[in-house]
């Protein structure tokens, strides 16, 4: 069921099985995140959950589809806020490190989910995202020389690496860190 075509009911009982699902995955495992289990957890009936996501896999889909757009809508102000290319690289690192901060468990739910589906291919559209903005900086002058897919790749590796330290290690100072990786990309993308 397409999420644009529902009313705010709707689209608050789809939140909240999301979440409930995210909370089944972080309590009791990816093999515990079953339809009824989660219909439990959300409060609801498992025809209910089967009316707004015809399988598991697309309920688990849509889980990875909430913690991506809510990432993109965090950082997308942030970015548009910067004029160049060189800055924008720095704010989409920056709030990047900075959302996964803020919304461990969510991310904690995207990992075990990832780990326990790895032949899915996840982050693609990032990858092409940060692929293009490594070529418009390239083209008004602004880094230097270098394959922007590599470079593109490499970034959202660092990043998604980030998330599995972050959690991990929740006293880390995340300006400093995210501070840090900004630097190293800054070094490597220069002219």
């Amino acid at each position: 069921m397409r999420s644009d075509n529902l009313s705010r009911t709707q689209q608050a009982r789809r939140h909240d099985i999301i979440q409930a699902a995210i909370e089944i995955i972080n309590s009791q495992g990816y093999a515990a995140a079953s339809i009824m289990t989660i219909a439990k957890q959300a409060q609801t009936s498992k025809s209910t959950v089967l009316y707004h996501f015809a399988s598991r896999d697309e309920l688990i889909q849509a889980v990875i589809g909430s913690v991506y757009s809510d990432g993109a809508a965090y950082m997308k102000p942030r970015i548009d806020a910067v004029a160049t290319m060189k800055d924008k690289l720095h704010a989409y690192i920056v709030s990047n490190i900075e959302y996964l901060a803020l919304h461990t468990e969510q991310i904690a739910a995207v990992h075990q989910i990832v780990l326990n589906t790895p032949s899915a291919d996840y982050g693609a559209d990032s990858v092409q995202r940060l692929e293009q903005l490594f070529v418009i900086g390239q083209a008004a002058g602004e880094f230097g020389k270098f394959d922007a897919k590599i470079m593109a790749v490499s970034l959202r590796h660092v990043i998604d690496g980030a998330s599995f330290y972050i959690l991990r290690n929740p006293e880390i100072d995340i300006g400093t860190y995210a501070g840090s990786i900004s630097q190293m990309f800054k070094k490597a993308t220069k002219k």
